[in-house]
């Protein structure tokens, strides 16, 4: 009986993925992207200023994004001038597919809430983590703009310190390739605490945790 109220479980579970990540990318695409954008605009906006322009735009022949990101810093070794060099900002585009996969956490983590039987308590927490899943998207985002000019500054040096190269590199993989992918994973565990029993076979009537012989 267990085994199968858990693969029952399974089964809803790995349904709604496929069913939710089967309309983003056939309905929601462009509207996930388009939503992506404005609420990338909070972490931009507070804690970046390019007063020369917009530190993030998006094209609207090519829906590539543009971002400005302001380093206000001088290359003393460039290997194009004999001279230091004021940069003042790094700017560079991102095609609409390299900034999708911030998008997909909100349907799976969708998708993983509605596993569970769908009360107003669920129903709040569910909310409760869509909120949160988005912050952590457009923080995402965020960070993946500042790694990126933050990589291109580093090549105007004659000599790339590959320590910091390294460091890039590994936030980047962390951010573009960890982040999208496990936060609704750990987001569920957080805001549906029952979620996870039903993995291992606990059973938690009325939320509480016991243990069966």
């Amino acid at each position: 009986m267990a085994e199968s109220r858990l693969g029952h479980f399974l089964l809803r579970a790995v349904g709604l993925q496929l069913v939710l990540l089967g309309l983003w990318w056939t309905v929601l695409y462009q509207p996930s992207i388009g939503l992506l954008r404005l609420i990338a605009e909070v972490p931009f906006t507070l804690l970046l200023t390019n007063p020369s322009k917009s530190t993030l735009e998006v094209d609207s022949s090519s829906g590539d994004w543009n971002f400005s990101i302001p380093v206000n810093t001088v290359v003393k070794d460039s290997p194009q001038s004999n001279s230091a060099v004021q940069v003042d900002a790094i700017d560079f585009a991102a095609p609409a597919e390299n900034v999708a996969p911030f998008t997909t956490g909100w349907f799976v983590y969708l998708g993983l809430a509605l596993s569970v039987p769908i009360t107003k308590d669920s129903t709040r927490r569910t909310l409760k983590g869509l909120l949160f899943q988005t912050a952590i998207s457009a923080l995402a985002v965020f960070t993946y703009a500042e790694v990126n000019a933050r990589g291109t500054l580093a090549h105007l040096h004659r000599v790339p310190d590959p320590v910091g190269l390294w460091f890039l590199n590994f936030v980047y993989h962390i951010d573009y390739l960890v982040i999208p992918y496990a936060s609704p994973f750990l987001l569920i565990l957080w805001t549906h605490p029952e979620w996870w029993p039903k993995l291992i076979g606990i059973r938690t009537p009325g939320f509480s945790i016991r243990f069966s012989g």
